[in-house]
């Protein structure tokens, strides 16, 4: 049975760590991924909820089997494994079913979450670590980072490039899009932003940018703790 999770934890944790915590997100389509990975060639250690959440719902898993529970075998695919697009169509239509999708995943993912960063920790004490969290402003998780990057790109770009990679319609992206907060409004809590609008090599110019002022607050904070 999976523990109650708190972000208490999370927040005790992060004081006394020397590790820099920094929040990635931004709205679906931005290129949370292509950042991230950018980052991640730069030296950050990577925690992905996307990654996470396919991890834990994996067939045969509690979580798996919670959720079949609830919204029945029609968002199989033909292996027997759950169909996200399908679960997708279902949830973003649906206020009352998204909060149980939530409530049914979010304590299985918080506590890989938990123990992932337990591990790089101890693996890794003086690390830069990035946190790629989808719905972080929406969740009120900023508190518990030091460092807030959010990628961004205009809502008919997010529509443009949603609409190509995941082979859906417009109306289903602008349901996507309406669970979200408008990036707009996500910016103000932004330590730093990403324009990934145009060329790739421009968006790692920028993050190379940021990289060197996330590397001298983790080497703050460091000598901070010490």
């Amino acid at each position: 049975m999976v523990k109650e999770f708190s972000w208490d934890n999370i927040s005790k944790f992060h004081n006394r760590s020397n590790q820099l915590f920094v929040g990635l997100t931004g709205g679906i389509g931005s290129g949370k991924t292509t950042v991230a990975n950018i980052f991640q060639e730069m030296g950050a250690l990577t925690i992905d909820f996307d990654i996470i959440a396919h991890k834990v719902m994996e067939t045969g898993t509690k979580c798996f089997k919670n959720i079949i529970d609830y919204f029945g075998t029609q968002i199989l695919d033909f292996h027997g494994n759950i169909n996200r697009k399908k679960l997708s169509k279902l949830v973003f239509n649906n206020i009352k079913k998204r909060k149980k999708l939530e409530q049914l995943t979010h304590p299985f993912i918080y506590e890989n979450f938990f123990n992932h960063l337990k591990k790089i920790s101890n693996n890794n004490p003086n690390s830069i670590v990035q946190v790629v969290i989808p719905l972080l402003i929406e969740f009120n998780l900023m508190s518990f980072f030091d460092k807030i990057i959010i990628v961004y790109v205009p809502c008919d770009i997010q529509n443009q490039r949603v609409i190509i990679r995941d082979n859906i319609t417009k109306q289903e992206t602008e349901n996507i899009l309406k669970s979200q907060m408008p990036i707009e409004e996500k910016l103000q809590f932004a330590d730093f932003i990403i324009d990934n609008t145009k060329d790739l090599v421009r968006t790692k110019n920028q993050a190379g940018n940021i990289w060197n002022h996330l590397i001298n607050a983790s080497l703050e904070k460091i000598n901070k703790t010490k």
